[in-house]
C-alpha cells in the first residue's frame, strides 16, 4: 500500500515539475524570470491537485462506463456488498461498460471513491460464483491501493497514449509484475473457491472482443489487449499467455 502511494506521489510530482519548468521557461520570454517561475510553480501545483481529484472521473468517462442499474444488475451489487463486508472495505461504486468483451477493471484514488467496472459481456458470460471471484480480485486491487497509481497514470498518459503501449505502462511505469497473481491469491481468501476464479479467467482469456473504450485505459483492464494504436495485436496474445500462467498457478493451489 505504501509503495502504491509513493508511486502516485512521484507521478504527480514529476507532472508538477515538468509543468513548472515548461511554463516558467515559456513565460520567461515575455515576463521576468522570477515571475515566470512563480506562475509555473503555482500552475504545476494546481495541475497536480486537479489530476489527483479528477482522475477517477476522467477514467470512467473515457471508458464509457455508466452506473450499474441496481435492479438489472442486482447480483453485481449484492456480490460487491457481501465481499466488502468480509474484506472490511467501503462499498465501491459499480459501473458497466456496454461491450461484448469479457473484461473488468477497478479504479480510484482512495477507498471512498473506488469503482469496479464490468463489461456487459462479463456480466452475461459469467456465473454468480465466477462474478464473485472477479469481484474479489478487483477488490484486492482496491484494498492494496494498486488502483491509485494506475488511475493517476490514466490521466497523465492519455494525451500521449498513441506513443506508448499497455505493456510499457504496466511494466516500466507502474511495475505491476506479480501484482495480478497476488490479487488472485488474495481473492481466494474472500471466496475460498479457486475453481470459480480459474473458470472466470479462462473465459476472459478466450474472449476475442475488445472493449469499445479509449486506448488510454487499455492497461487498466484485467486482460490488457490493445497496442499503442488502439488495435488488437500481439499484446492480445501476451495477455492470453499471462492469463494462462495465472490459471495454471491457481490450479496448483
Amino acid at each position: 500500500m505504501k509503495e502504491n502511494k509513493r508511486k502516485a506521489v512521484i507521478l504527480i510530482l514529476l507532472f508538477s515539475i515538468i509543468c513548472f519548468a515548461v511554463i516558467g521557461l515559456v513565460l520567461s520570454i515575455v515576463l521576468p524570470i522570477t515571475l515566470s517561475l512563480g506562475i509555473g510553480l503555482i500552475l504545476g501545483v494546481v495541475g497536480g491537485f486537479f489530476i489527483w481529484v479528477k482522475a477517477t472521473h476522467f477514467a470512467l468517462s473515457i471508458s464509457k462506463a455508466v452506473p450499474a442499474d441496481p435492479i438489472k444488475n442486482a447480483n453485481f451489487y449484492n456480490i460487491i456488498e457481501g465481499l466488502c463486508i468480509g474484506a472490511g472495505l467501503p462499498i465501491p461504486d459499480a459501473y458497466v461498460v456496454d461491450s461484448p468483451a469479457i473484461n473488468a477493471f477497478s479504479i480510484g484514488t482512495n477507498y471512498n471513491n473506488s469503482c469496479i467496472v464490468f463489461t456487459r459481456g462479463l456480466l452475461d458470460a459469467l456465473s454468480i460464483v465466477e462474478l464473485e471471484a472477479i469481484c474479489a480480485h478487483e477488490l484486492s486491487h482496491i484494498k492494496t491501493l494498486d488502483i491509485l497509481p494506475a488511475t493517476i497514470a490514466v490521466m497523465l498518459f492519455a494525451p500521449i497514449i498513441n506513443f506508448l503501449s499497455a505493456e510499457f505502462i504496466l511494466g516500466k511505469v507502474l511495475n505491476t509484475t506479480g501484482k495480478e497473481s497476488v490479487a488472485d491469491k488474495n481473492a481466494l481468501f474472500l471466496t475460498r473457491y479457486p475453481p470459480a476464479l480459474v473458470s472466470a479467467l479462462d473465459k476472459i482469456s478466450k474472449s476475442e472482443y475488445v472493449a469499445n473504450s479509449s486506448p488510454a485505459i487499455s492497461f487498466l483492464w484485467l486482460k490488457p489487449s490493445l497496442n499503442k494504436s488502439g488495435q488488437q495485436s500481439s499484446s492480445n496474445n501476451v495477455s492470453k499467455n499471462y492469463l494462462f500462467e495465472r490459471i495454471e498457478a491457481l490450479k496448483e493451489l
